[in-house]
């Protein structure tokens, strides 16, 4: 992967990562989907502990958005606030994490 080029542009303090995630409501994933790109927008929640990112998508337990995760875990991510846009680099879909709706915060 090519590395970033403006390297005075990354954003690596957590309290402002925690605000712009706080800031945006839907994130978009770029999936693999076979042979071209699939961009979708998202809601999502997430978590930041100890430097570590992990960014939780909503979604059904089936449909076209699962089968390409599964096929390929390599993924896109762009986040747009108005003031703060951002691309993740180096993400991957690592688990598929099912909740039932009993137990999920409405």
């Amino acid at each position: 992967m090519t590395e970033m080029r403006r390297k005075d542009r990354r954003v690596t303090d957590e309290a402002l990562i925690d605000s712009i995630l706080k800031e945006c409501g839907v994130v978009r994933i770029g999936l693999y989907d076979e042979d071209r790109i699939y961009v979708v927008p998202v809601n999502y929640g997430y978590t930041y502990e100890d430097g570590r990112l992990s960014i939780y998508f909503h979604g059904g337990r089936s449909g076209h958005r699962l089968d390409c995760i599964r096929r390929n875990p390599k993924a896109g991510f762009v986040i747009d606030t108005g003031k703060w846009s951002f691309l993740l680099r180096k993400p991957a879909i690592s688990r598929i994490i099912t909740i039932p709706l009993s137990e999920a915060a409405l």
